[in-house]
């Protein structure tokens, strides 16, 4: 699992800037190394680094780099963080406001 992740480290760097021909051939070479579907590959190749930027309470920026199930962890912990911990009966009343 860690060679797939690496090969596809290495092959989304340059996917995000290539040509739709480039993007082909890079995810033909995704599926022949690793085995994955065709759709499953360019889902991974296009959503493997995102950047999701935050404000917090003061303003400041804050911002989350990785996988996309990752940067959702972080984001729904760090609002957590941000409402004094409150569970979700409380949560609906704050977002709302």
């Amino acid at each position: 699992m860690k060679v797939k992740r690496a090969i596809l480290e290495k092959l989304a760097s340059s996917y995000k800037n290539s040509s739709k021909k480039g993007k082909g051939e890079l995810r033909k070479e995704l599926i022949a190394t690793t085995d994955y579907n065709r759709s499953y590959a360019s889902w991974l190749l296009s959503n493997s680094r995102l950047e999701v930027v935050l404000l917090n309470s003061e303003g400041k920026r804050v911002i989350f780099i990785g996988e996309i199930w990752k940067i959702r962890l972080k984001a729904l912990v760090w609002l957590w963080q941000l409402l004094d911990y409150s569970w979700g009966k409380r949560w609906v009343a704050k977002l709302e406001a």
